[in-house]
């Protein structure tokens, strides 16, 4: 499954998961730039924001799309009370 609360990026095959090796690269561009943040110089920080704009970039132009094809939705509790599906 491709859902965190956190907002993550998931790595996976499934429709809305993103494929490994950019999650990776993501997680190491964000880790680098958390630490230019706190012990970076700005052409450090400028770096590593590029860096990260980049990694994100190619998260989302990469992102597993629903294709055709037989699907199973799982409801929980909000989408009963809320939305009255089951």
């Amino acid at each position: 499954m491709c859902e965190d609360n956190l907002g993550r990026y998931i790595a996976g095959e499934d429709p809305g998961c993103y494929p490994e090796d950019y999650v990776i690269a993501y997680e190491e561009a964000l880790a680098d730039a958390q630490d230019a943040l706190y012990d970076g110089d700005d052409e450090t920080m400028s770096v590593a924001y590029t860096n990260l704009k980049e990694a994100i970039d190619k998260l989302d132009a990469n992102m597993v799309p629903i294709t055709d094809g037989l699907y199973y939705l799982k409801g929980g509790p909000n989408l009963v009370e809320k939305r009255g599906y089951e």
